[in-house]
């Protein structure tokens, strides 16, 4: 999946968004940001797993992911989907008690046949802007952005019920909730009231990973959260993501990364080095086909595309909010290396 918004990011802007349309294009592990990301469905069906929980997406729902909250969204077998991803940095928010109340409110808002387009609307405008920046770009984007997220919350929607749990998400809520203590696969299947070979064949075709694969993962994940929020050593990182032995964290760590733990705290330490989130991602997750927790897993590759690549593949953007809004402008990029899942 092309998440072009992360490499903006990544690179030091405040907000970005990327649209993106597929089928069956899905992530297998859990993930977070340490910014705000708004995911607004515009067409088909997704399922997004958060902090455990499974919830059921359709046309014009849309969910809003604070920092540090794990999630990741799958599909049913040759379901098409249209989406657009908005990220943007807390610093943008005007003030505090907004940013308080967008992380106590309900992160998943669902349609139910009476939102106004004002919120696709409001987006649409915010990401035209970011593509095609006019007067006082930057006061306009903090106010666009905003009233968006002011309107959000004005909106009043019953609790969503989650979709009951499969073993395997119980199996990697489990391990997102105690990554950092001794976790095995027996006594994983023991909580589970499953024989350790069954959960083993059960999560290997959930996920794609084995259970130590997805646990290990999901340390490395934490550890490197961990690089760029505190002043702890390489030593009591590995501790506190549960690691008890200092030369296995290290290999682990460079086997997910590609990089040792002081090269990459050294660089995250210079401002060097993109956000953990999308270094993390694009070498370990992958892609698969996911019906409610069964997958089929892939590969992944890089690739390079060319900004005039990278234009014409947004362009769709346009053509489909022109239908709300009228929008039209080529859209430039000096992104000239992406990252690309297959």
């Amino acid at each position: 999946m092309l998440d072009t918004a992360a490499i903006i990011i990544s690179q030091g802007k405040k907000i970005a968004y990327a649209y993106a349309e597929g089928v069956n294009d899905n992530m297998t592990q859990s993930h977070f940001h340490d910014f705000f990301e708004l995911y607004y469905l515009l067409e088909g069906e997704r399922m997004h797993m958060i902090e455990g929980e499974i919830y059921h997406l359709t046309a014009n729902d849309f969910v809003l992911f604070p920092p540090h909250i794990m999630h990741h969204s799958y599909g049913e077998k040759d379901m098409p989907f249209k989406r657009i991803v908005l990220y943007f940095s807390p610093d943008l928010i005007a003030n505090d008690t907004i940013c308080q109340l967008l992380s106590e409110k309900e992160l998943l808002f669902v349609n139910e046949g009476y939102i106004p387009n004002q919120i696709l609307s409001l987006l649409l405008s915010l990401t035209h802007e970011i593509d095609v920046p006019g007067k006082y770009h930057d006061a306009y984007i903090c106010n666009q952005l905003n009233g968006l997220l002011l309107n959000m919350l004005r909106l009043d929607f019953e609790a969503v019920k989650s979709i009951p749990k499969t073993r395997s998400a119980k199996a990697v809520d489990y391990i997102h909730n105690h990554y950092m203590e001794d976790i095995s696969v027996n006594q994983l299947a023991e909580i589970l009231y499953v024989s350790p070979y069954h959960l083993c064949h059960e999560f290997k075709n959930a996920t794609g990973k084995t259970i130590i694969q997805y646990l290990n993962t999901t340390r490395i994940l934490h550890a490197q959260r961990l690089m760029l929020e505190t002043d702890y050593n390489i030593t009591q990182i590995s501790r506190e993501v549960g690691f008890s032995n200092l030369t296995h964290f290290n290999r682990t760590f460079k086997k997910i990364t590609g990089v040792a733990p002081r090269e990459k705290k050294k660089l995250y330490q210079n401002k060097k080095m993109e956000l953990p989130l999308h270094d993390l991602i694009v070498k370990t997750i992958v892609p698969s086909f996911f019906i409610y927790a069964l997958f089929t897993s892939t590969s992944v590759s890089y690739f390079s595309i060319s900004s005039n690549q990278l234009s014409a593949g947004t362009l769709h953007l346009l053509q489909y909010s022109s239908q709300i809004s009228p929008i039209g402008s080529v859209l430039h990029s000096s992104i000239t290396t992406i990252f690309f899942d297959i």
